[in-house]
């Protein structure tokens, strides 16, 4: 004769609880772009009120070999970059228009043999800047925003097209990254929507004609 089944434990008895552990890798390119690099970011205001906003970066190595980027993305945006920071207003020589506002700034670097660092370039031209004379020149805001890139020496490794994206780490809510966008401007927009201020801005470079990066 056949064993009894086990007795019916009931409705309120408990089954064994398994607790899993549940861990999400983090954004892959979160640990590849890693290397920070800084973007000068000057505005000039006309008299309609309306601003010019420009991003610069150059490399002590290489400073004639710069990258210009003209956004019009407000300044008001660019503060929910993390570590965003107001260098301050200033007057740039006489005779220099708003389209020659990257120029001036890099001929600043490349007569002055004494930069000789990346970190050295943005507080080099904010000193020369505020040893200028008072003049009637053309006024210029500036700032600047830290970018992370895969490498240490070059801000573009890829090519020479960037791509941007936004990433959060400790955001409190579901997406800590977005995609690579064309435009720095909707990197941002992008990260202050889904994610609030304390955003990192990633960076790479991609060939020339290449849509698919």
């Amino acid at each position: 004769m056949g064993e009894s089944p086990p007795p019916y434990p009931g409705p309120s008895a408990q089954l064994p609880i398994n607790h899993v552990t549940s861990i999400l890798p983090l954004d892959a390119d979160l640990a590849a772009f890693s290397h920070p690099h800084i973007l000068l970011i000057s505005v000039i205001k006309s008299v309609d009120g309306l601003g010019a906003t420009v991003v610069h970066y150059w490399t002590a190595r290489s400073p004639m070999a710069s990258i210009t980027i003209y956004s019009q993305l407000g300044i008001n945006s660019f503060q929910y970059v993390q570590n965003f920071r107001e260098l301050g207003t200033y007057i740039l020589p006489t005779g220099i228009e708003p389209s020659d506002v990257h120029q001036c700034l890099t001929s600043l670097i490349t007569e002055s043999p004494t930069v000789s660092s990346d970190r050295e370039i943005i507080p080099h031209i904010v000193a020369h800047l505020s040893s200028l004379p008072q003049n009637k020149g053309l006024s210029v805001q500036l700032f600047s925003i830290p970018v992370f890139g895969s490498s240490a020496e070059e801000l573009l490794t890829g090519g020479p097209i960037p791509r941007w994206k936004w990433a959060k780490p400790t955001s409190v809510y579901g997406q800590k990254s977005g995609s690579w966008e064309v435009e720095l401007g909707k990197a941002i927009e992008d990260g202050e929507w889904s994610a609030g201020k304390d955003l990192q801005i990633l960076v790479k470079g991609v060939p020339e004609g290449n849509a698919d990066y």
